[in-house]
């Protein structure tokens, strides 16, 4: 098998896939039609949700400030969505936390 197969797990790849299935049935079918900020949101949410199926993704340089970023456009996302909008702030904070304390540990000018 090739390096790039065996980093992929596939036992936590089927129990990812269902929960995007699923949760692509109940937030696109179910309730209703979306909006532009819930398509925004999904096309966020479902590559990070497929990373946890991939080996040592996690140590790739730019993993942990996309993530972060990733966050932080989560919770801009819902507040421009006008719902969870305390739940809203807490992503963009910690996105944010996340991002400057990444850059202040690689050395950058963040805080």
């Amino acid at each position: 098998m090739s390096e790039r197969s065996e980093r992929i797990r596939p036992k936590l790849l089927a129990g990812v896939l269902v929960v995007i299935v699923v949760a692509t049935y109940v937030e696109f079918v179910w309730l209703g039609s979306p909006t532009v900020y819930d398509v925004a949101l999904w096309l966020l949410v479902v590559p990070l949700l497929l990373s946890f199926a991939v080996s040592g993704v996690e140590d790739h340089r730019l993993y942990r400030p996309l993530l972060s970023a990733a966050i932080a456009a989560i919770g801009v996302l819902q507040y421009l969505d006008g719902e969870w909008r305390i739940l809203a702030a807490a992503f963009v904070l910690s996105g944010l936390f996340g991002l400057f304390g990444e850059l202040r540990d690689r050395g950058g000018s963040g805080t």
